[in-house]
């Protein structure tokens, strides 16, 4: 996660979040900051517990990944999280890279499903909020 979270936010602090895959289960928690191994320890172990571990792409306030807590812009993405049969992963590869904008990032966020990241230099958050 050290290097996903320097490709989207550089030097500036991240927020990071932990969570259970069960609605309504309170043990994750925020944490906002720049990479160390104090975070990294956290992360891990909040993954060894069994939660979910993420970063917001863009720049957030509060404590939410949420579109309306959105104040800067470091990319948009696409969330393939229904594995489909009618196409393969090569096919799948193909087709994101035959795209006008190639994607700066393909993540297989879990088998089968993937984020797919395009970095955004001058994206305003109105126009991230209607893409």
């Amino acid at each position: 996660m050290r290097y996903f979270k320097r490709f989207f936010h550089g030097k500036r602090t991240a927020l990071f979040q932990t969570f259970s895959s069960v609605k309504g289960d309170g043990d994750g928690e925020t944490i906002v900051g720049n990479w160390s191994a104090e975070i990294a320890a956290q992360l891990v172990t909040a993954n060894a517990l069994g939660l979910n571990v993420s970063m917001a792409i863009n720049r957030i306030d509060g404590g939410r990944r949420r579109n309306d807590a959105v104040k800067k812009v470091h990319a948009v993405w696409v969330d393939i999280d229904e594995p489909t049969e009618k196409m393969s992963r090569d096919d799948l590869f193909a087709t994101l890279l035959s795209l006008r904008v190639q994607p700066h990032l393909i993540v297989e966020s879990s088998p089968g499903r993937f984020h797919v990241y395009w970095r955004a230099a001058d994206c305003t958050v109105a126009e991230f909020r209607d893409v």
